[in-house]
């Protein structure tokens, strides 16, 4: 053998020991693929990824709908300067004014508010609210209706 790294001629090459079909049984295991066979797996990866998304009830055909119609609820109105814990002199009662109020008792509706606004010192000495549920549900009665027959009818506030 010889001490240098040089190749050697062609006649230092050996015949190849591997029978002649190994290849052929690369391509039978599929480690192995011809140009047609990669081609035709790209295309067939292509209709997969495609087809990948469908409508699960409907055909693809029909086209979709613009979604729920949602009725919101209806908005509470703000709170006035008489809602303050301190509202200014104007908007508390007189003696007169208290009595009339409560002769309104028979007809509600007149009243200019469903409470007799009161001064408090702070934020803190203000009572919790005894009817904040029977106000809310009294502003939800006035609320369009939501069956599903009549969801689409337009609103109309009274």
């Amino acid at each position: 053998m010889c001490c240098s790294r040089a190749q050697g001629g062609l006649r230092t090459l050996q015949p190849r020991k591997a029978p002649r079909g190994t290849n052929g049984a690369f391509h039978k295991m599929g480690w192995m693929k011809t140009k047609a066979q990669k081609e035709k797996e790209a295309k067939e990866a292509k209709i997969r990824e495609k087809n990948r998304y469908y409508m699960l009830w409907k055909s693809d055909d029909v086209p979709e709908g613009k979604g729920r119609d949602i009725i919101p609820a209806p908005k509470m109105k703000l709170p006035g300067h008489a809602e303050s814990y301190n509202p200014p002199p104007e908007y508390l009662f007189t003696e007169n004014e208290k009595v009339q109020w409560k002769t309104q008792e028979e007809e509600p509706y007149k009243r200019k508010h469903n409470f007799i606004p009161q001064k408090y010192k702070s934020l803190r000495e203000v009572p919790a609210y005894k009817k904040l549920c029977y106000g809310a549900i009294r502003a939800l009665h006035g609320s369009p209706p939501c069956s599903s027959g009549e969801k689409n009818a337009p609103y109309h506030s009274a």
